[in-house]
């Protein structure tokens, strides 16, 4: 881009992820409706905007998914999510619920005239949002999930365990890094599948369990960011590269056999007896066309023979059609001649088509050239190695190239698309945001269950 484009090109600021980004107008344009929409599927852009969605993706502005519902006619269909949003989430209309306890219900009781006096028929959101602004954080940490002690627990292995695989990461020297990154990634990534739903499902009870969420889901977005990363180098890298099948190409086929000769393809290409049976069905329409350049009806109907043609009916005829009779008759004996070949029957077409004006013979060229077509395209357009046969190079799939990549495995990612400093990094983040679950739930008192409590050790 040159140098005055970029000064004039008008960029908006929007935070992503937590960070300030600069979006030109074609990206702000496509990120306020995914935004808006939820998901938006690649199909429903047109060429442009499908690019332009496409390069968000590459610079961290977009997520790029395939919806997998069955159930659903967009199954297998890529669309674009923005960063954080949950895109497998099902998005419902809240109900009005009441906070637990019978002082919540109590107030509501009283004050339910009140609210619906003031507010009219939408009183409702009103009274239980007070109602939760009142008593929301009345119930612990431990009441607002299921088996809070399997948390903890859970919690400090996967933590003992992130800790641990990163100091083995930084002091791995020359070794290989992959097996031991891959063993802690999963190890986290089974905590957060295990309990980052069940949060999200109760981040409105209380500020601690939102305190814990928010850090859950920043891990959960850094793992679907490490994901999405390694896809992106993957497709960049050209290895997974999915083109479509090369096809048929009928026109330009059609011409090389114009190129090529009408004889020289029936010889080299089209059996004898097949062309043979070409020329043979054309006899009878040569032989009642030309009789039908009599100019006197009152002879008897003629029955294909020339020779039966009489010295008085010849007499009749101008000298063209004369000429025209006698380019039939010389075709027919051609076609009957056992010492003659298909080629050269095809030759003797070529010449009158090209010399003379012979509209029988001629119509008799082109339903020989329509069977001969016909014949390659049915028989012979998968045999790509003939001279005179043309295909197209299949495109590079876009979609089909992503699926592939979908279905490429962790372990084979971190292998070829994931280097040491990158693990690092990874592992440092999501450190830092269990460092911050650690506070809240402050291991070192009586929030955090004993061993015994738990009910299990973490074996170093």
């Amino acid at each position: 881009m040159r140098i005055k484009s970029i000064l004039t090109e008008a960029y908006e600021c929007v935070k992503i992820g937590g960070i300030l980004r600069n979006l030109s107008n074609d990206e702000m344009k496509i990120y306020k409706k995914v935004k808006k929409e939820g998901k938006v599927f690649k199909q429903d852009l047109d060429e442009y905007d499908a690019n332009v969605a496409t390069t968000m993706v590459s610079k961290g502005l977009l997520r790029r998914k395939k919806l997998k519902d069955p159930t659903s006619h967009f199954n297998g269909c890529i669309y674009y999510t923005t960063i954080g949003r949950k895109g497998h989430l099902v998005r419902r209309e809240m109900d009005e619920v009441a906070p637990p306890g019978q002082e919540a219900e109590k107030w509501i009781k009283k004050n339910k005239k009140r609210f619906k006096d003031k507010y009219g028929k939408d009183y409702e959101k009103y009274l239980y949002g007070k109602a939760w602004n009142n008593y929301n954080g009345k119930r612990k940490l431990s009441e607002s999930i299921d088996n809070m002690n399997s948390f903890y627990n859970d919690f400090k292995n996967c933590y003992e365990s992130c800790m641990d695989g990163q100091n083995r990461l930084e002091n791995s020297g020359n070794m290989r890094f992959e097996n031991v990154f891959v063993y802690t990634f999963n190890v986290l990534n089974n905590f957060i599948e295990e309990y980052y739903y069940q949060f999200d499902q109760h981040k409105d009870d209380d500020q601690k369990t939102y305190k814990i969420y928010k850090e859950l889901d920043s891990i959960y977005n850094r793992i679907q960011d490490l994901w999405q990363s390694m896809r992106d180098d993957a497709s960049s890298s050209g290895d997974y590269a999915v083109y479509d099948d090369d096809e048929y190409n009928v026109e330009k086929t059609h011409e090389n056999i114009y190129n090529y000769g009408f004889p020289e393809t029936i010889s080299r290409y089209i059996d004898t007896s097949t062309a043979w049976e070409w020329f043979a069905r054309q006899t009878s329409l040569v032989a009642e066309a030309s009789a039908n350049l009599e100019e006197s009806n009152t002879e008897p109907e003629f029955d294909g023979n020339f020779d039966n043609i009489s010295q008085t009916k010849s007499d009749n005829l101008s000298d063209e059609n004369k000429e025209i009779i006698e380019q039939c008759k010389e075709f027919i004996k051609l076609v009957n001649n056992n010492t003659e070949t298909p080629e050269k029957c095809m030759e003797y077409l070529d010449d009158i088509y090209n010399s003379y004006s012979n509209d029988i013979l001629d119509r008799v060229r082109s339903n020989i050239l329509e069977k001969l077509f016909d014949y390659v395209d049915e028989n012979l357009s998968g045999e790509t190695n003939l001279e005179i046969i043309s295909v197209t190079e299949g495109e590079y799939n876009d979609d089909k190239t992503m699926d592939m990549i979908w279905d490429i495995n962790f372990e084979d990612l971190v292998d070829k698309f994931l280097n040491k400093s990158e693990a690092i990094d990874f592992m440092n983040d999501a450190i830092d945001d269990l460092d911050y679950i650690k506070k809240i739930l402050d291991v070192n008192n009586k929030d955090m269950p004993s061993e015994d409590e738990s009910g299990s050790e973490y074996d170093e």
